[in-house]
């Protein structure tokens, strides 16, 4: 065997060289599922993964697809999350050298679960979740319903990654801060969100985590949302589908902001904001401006506990302030009058150029 060449593959050379550019999130669904196998094989047959892997190579097919029945079988976690486990662990069969065919792995059978209908998180509900939480949590929390974050993107954002430079908050969201996307986004929290926000920036340094301490943002992630969970049972917030599944998760944030979206500028943007690829290509290259302008007019159905400004007495205030600026613009050109401009006439339009700005 060539020393200079990889070794023989094996648990770690999967994870070091196999997974080493994928995302921290990515690994971490990797070693729960071959934990979780590993955990049933030991129970089960007094094998490690190892040994398994050894048995499964000298096996007939259909005894490896029958033991992995038996893991499905005994698994108690939700079905999505139950596919996905299976799926990663087929792969890293394969790494190993176990090529299992797709048409044999077709083959395993799955609890028939009927499709529910999934419901808006009530705004209610968020407003006593958002009471019983800490402030950093409450940031948080607004955070995902007003921007369309999901909690693993939050859990990995810095302070480095927060321009608070603008008239809204913009946060960076970077590719390696999701498994579900390899581009990274843009995105805007609401002016309410921001007033939770800023006083946590104050106490971070740029390489911080802004919502946690922890330096490990997965785990963090599974913390959130167990404290998410014991809130919304505590209080009863919401019922549970016949799944088991929650009516009131945090994802049902990112879906809060989705539907909201919907509602303003249709589905392509909804999409985009949550980085679903292929929907409304052109909006990167629309200016900085125009991206915040479009957010502003989903913002006030986002606030929570603010009075938003009604879209059309928003309207009709631009359209006013517009109306002013010409008549001064006018004014000021004809000749002689403007040393005779009404000093009351000038107050009055400061007085509505104050108004206009503090409702924006």
């Amino acid at each position: 065997m060539n020393r200079l060449l990889p070794q023989t593959r094996n648990y770690e050379s999967f994870f070091e060289i196999k997974l080493a550019k994928r995302a921290e999130g990515t690994r971490k669904q990797y070693h729960y599922a071959l934990k979780d196998f590993e955990d049933y094989s030991k129970k089960k047959f007094k094998l490690n993964l190892e040994e398994m892997i050894s048995e499964f190579k000298a096996s007939d097919i259909e005894q490896v697809i029958d033991t992995l029945q038996g893991w499905i079988n005994k698994s108690t976690i939700e079905l999505g999350n139950k596919k996905l486990r299976v799926n990663l662990l087929n792969n890293y069969f394969y790494y190993r050298g176990l090529k299992i065919d797709s048409r044999d792995m077709k083959d395993l059978e799955y609890e028939n679960i009927q499709a529910e209908e999934r419901k808006e998180i009530k705004l209610e509900y968020v407003e006593e979740i958002l009471r019983q939480c800490k402030p950093h949590r409450k940031a948080l929390y607004l955070s995902m319903l007003s921007s369309g974050m999901a909690i693993e993107e939050v859990c990995h954002i810095k302070k480095s990654d927060v321009d608070t430079s603008g008239k809204r908050i913009k946060i960076i969201i970077k590719p390696a801060y999701t498994k579900k996307s390899s581009r990274g986004r843009t995105v805007f929290i609401s002016k309410e969100a921001g007033k939770e926000l800023k006083p946590i920036l104050i106490r971070k340094s740029d390489n911080d985590f802004v919502f946690h301490n922890s330096n490990d943002p997965v785990i963090t992630k599974e913390n959130e949302m167990q404290c998410f969970r014991r809130i919304v049972d505590k209080f009863k917030l919401g019922k549970k589908y016949e799944s088991g599944t929650r009516e009131c998760t945090t994802h049902g944030l990112r879906a809060y902001f989705h539907t909201k979206c919907i509602q303003v500028h249709g589905e392509n943007y909804a999409h985009k904001m949550l980085g679903h690829a292929g929907h409304l290509m052109e909006y990167d290259r629309y200016p900085e401006e125009k991206k915040l302008e479009m957010y502003l007019q989903v913002e006030p159905k986002l606030l929570v506990f603010e009075t938003p400004v009604d879209v059309k007495e928003y309207n009709t205030l631009q359209k006013k302030m517009s109306d002013l600026r010409e008549d001064v613009h006018w004014l000021m050109k004809i000749d002689g009058i403007r040393a005779k401009v009404d000093k009351e006439t000038v107050e009055t339009l400061k007085e509505e150029i104050k108004n206009f700005k503090n409702q924006a």
